[in-house]
């Protein structure tokens, strides 16, 4: 009964994010309107995050839904932050923290994919796979911290490509 509400929960809001999306992205940009829409987006993919996390830990484990949770809670975490640390003119503590777990999630990945090569002596696409996610994982992670270490030699409008890509990404 969780599982088919949790599955059913999943379906709707990935039904809502893409109609969304595809919403957003047509429409202008920057007025009230993009903004709302945008929150509906976010909450939208946060709940499609929050239903796979919980999919995976208390009906089956699948290494897929995890990866793909985490890198659009990420791209959607970043995407909404870097507007709030353009108003704000800083970062706080928990972008400091989701760039850090990201780092280590990579790092974490390319480790899972060392331990499979190992554990099969060979060729598996769990190894492939561990090591693409865990690259890009890892690049995003230190990229964003390095950002974060030197704020001086920002592009003007930094804010912008970071948005459009991170949203994007999501």
């Amino acid at each position: 009964m969780l599982t088919q509400s949790l599955l059913t929960a999943h379906v709707i809001f990935g039904a809502i994010v893409l109609l969304l999306g595809l919403w957003i992205m047509l429409r202008p940009k920057g007025d009230r309107r993009h903004v709302l829409i945008g929150w509906a987006y976010v909450i939208s993919m946060w709940a499609i995050c929050c239903s796979a996390f919980l999919l995976v830990t208390f009906h089956r484990f699948s290494f897929f839904l995890m990866v793909v949770g985490v890198l659009t809670f990420y791209f959607s975490f970043a995407g909404v932050r870097v507007i709030r640390r353009k108003k704000d003119g800083g970062e706080k503590w928990f972008d400091w923290a989701v760039s850090a777990l990201t780092l280590a999630f990579g790092l974490g990945l390319i480790g899972y994919g060392i331990y499979v090569a190992f554990l099969v002596q060979g060729f598996h696409v769990l190894t492939l796979l561990s090591s693409i996610f865990g690259i890009g994982m890892t690049r995003m992670g230190w990229k964003d911290l390095r950002f974060f270490l030197a704020p001086e030699g920002r592009e003007r409008q930094w804010w912008l490509y970071q948005h459009i890509s991170a949203m994007g990404g999501s």
